[in-house]
C-alpha cells in the first residue's frame, strides 16, 4: 500500500508500483477543469487514468473508448450538473457494465441520476475538500477482485477424465478461495485425489504412475485436483475409505500402481505430522466406487462396473440436499465398516510398504 500524508495523518491507497489499478474517467466536456482537478488526485493516491485524451487521432472513436473501458479495473463517471443526464456518459457506464467493469460514480455537488441512481456513489463536495477522506472509506480491493463465485449449475455430468478433474479442482478451488473448507470423505482404490503427484506435470514421476499416456491436459487439471482437495483436508480432516491391495489400476501397470502407493504413502506421512483429524478404513467397499465430498459444499462420483475398466461417467454435484444424503450415505458405511476396518494412519503406512516391496519383489523376478 502507499501512504500518502494528509494534515499529518497517514491513508492508505493501492501501490501503483505493485498493483495500479487503471481508471476510466467518463465525463461531460463542459467540466473538463474540473475532471482534470480529479485525475490529478487520482493519479496522485495511485490510480492510473484512461479518458479520451488517450484517444489516437484518426482512429475510430468508438470502439477506442470501447477498448479504453475494457482495459479498466474500474470506470470513474464523474456526475456532475452538467452531466448527470448527458447520454454519452451513460452510454459509457453502460459499456462497462456489459463488460462486467466495476462503475463507482464520483458525483460532485450533486447526486446520480438515471440508470446510475441505484448504484453506490463516492459523493464529494463542490471544493473536493472531502477527497482523500472519501477514498479512503473505499475496499477498491474488495472491488475489483472480488471473492469468486461458482460459476456453473448445481448438476454437471463429465463424460471424460479429464472433465471429472477439472469440474472438482473447479469446484474445490472456488470454496477454499471464499474460506468455506470442508472436510474430506473419499472412497476410492488407491487414495482417490491423494494418489496424484503433487510435482509439476514433467516430473518423472508423472510417467511412472501413468506410462506412455502422456496428456498434458489431464495431468494439469489432476494436479489442480490434487492440491485444492489438499488444502481442503489440511484445513479440515480426512475420512477415507481406501483398498491399497485391490490389484489393477487403469493405467501404468504395477508400476503405475506402485507409484500411486508411493504418493499416497507420502501424502499420508506428511498430513499425520499435523493436527487434523485422519480416519482411515480398509475395505473392498472402496473398489466400487470413485468418490470425494468435500464439505457439505459439493461430491463427485464415479462409478466402475468392472475391475480394471475405468470410470465412466462423473457427476459432479453442490445441490445442498443432494449433497447432504450423500453425505450422510458415506457415513453410514464408513461407522459399518469402522469397528473391525479402521487403521491408524501408521498401519496404512506399513501397509503400503508391504505392498511396495511386493511390486518390487515380482518385478525382480519377472
Amino acid at each position: 500500500m502507499v501512504v500518502v500524508y494528509m494534515d499529518g495523518k497517514p491513508r492508505q491507497y493501492p501501490n501503483p508500483a505493485i498493483y495500479p489499478y487503471r481508471a476510466f474517467i467518463s465525463y461531460a466536456h463542459d467540466d473538463i477543469s474540473l475532471v482534470k482537478a480529479v485525475i490529478q488526485r487520482l493519479t496522485n493516491i495511485g490510480f492510473r487514468v484512461l479518458w479520451d485524451d488517450n484517444l489516437a487521432p484518426g482512429a475510430e472513436f468508438t470502439q477506442q473508448i470501447k477498448s479504453l473501458i475494457s482495459r479498466s479495473h474500474v470506470v470513474f463517471p464523474i456526475i456532475t450538473s452538467n452531466s448527470r443526464l448527458r447520454p454519452w456518459v451513460h452510454q459509457e457506464i453502460g459499456i462497462a457494465v456489459a463488460l462486467n467493469i466495476p462503475v463507482i460514480p464520483i458525483a460532485i455537488g450533486t447526486t446520480p441520476g438515471e440508470m446510475i441512481a441505484a448504484v453506490q456513489a463516492i459523493t464529494l463536495s463542490e471544493q473536493m475538500s472531502d477527497f482523500e477522506s472519501k477514498f479512503e472509506k473505499v475496499d477498491f480491493e474488495k472491488i475489483v477482485t472480488p471473492k469468486p463465485q461458482i460459476p456453473f449449475g448445481t448438476t454437471i455430468i463429465a463424460t471424460f477424465p479429464a472433465e471429472r478433474v477439472k469440474a472438482i479442482a473447479d469446484y474445490a478451488e472456488v470454496f477454499a478461495e471464499l474460506g468455506e473448507y470442508g472436510l474430506v470423505r473419499i472412497q476410492a482404490k488407491i487414495g482417490g485425489s491423494f494418489s496424484v503427484p503433487y510435482q509439476d506435470i514433467d516430473h518423472i514421476v508423472w510417467k511412472k504412475r501413468e506410462g506412455e499416456r502422456g496428456d498434458s491436459y489431464l495431468r494439469f487439471h489432476s494436479r489442480r485436483e490434487r492440491l485444492s482437495i489438499e488444502r481442503h483436508a489440511r484445513e479440515c480432516g480426512l475420512r477415507l475409505i481406501i483398498d491399497p491391495s485391490s490389484p489393477t489400476v487403469n493405467v501404468g501397470g504395477d508400476e503405475g500402481r506402485k507409484t500411486r502407493l508411493e504418493v499416497l504413502r507420502e501424502f499420508l506421512t506428511s498430513i499425520s505430522r499435523t493436527s487434523v483429524s485422519i480416519e482411515i478404513v480398509l475395505s473392498s467397499h472402496a473398489r466400487e466406487t470413485n468418490l470425494v465430498v468435500v464439505g457439505d459444499h459439493f461430491y463427485a462420483e464415479s462409478m466402475a462396473p468392472r475391475e480394471g475398466q475405468g470410470y465412466l461417467q462423473t457427476i459432479v454435484n453442490s445441490h445442498g440436499p443432494s449433497v447432504l444424503q450423500r453425505i450422510k450415505k458415506y457415513d453410514e458405511l464408513f461407522v459399518e465398516l469402522s469397528p473391525e476396518r479402521m487403521r491408524s494412519v501408521a498401519d496404512v503406512i506399513s501397509l503400503l510398504n508391504e505392498e511396495i516391496r511386493r511390486i518390487e519383489a515380482a518385478a525382480d523376478h519377472g
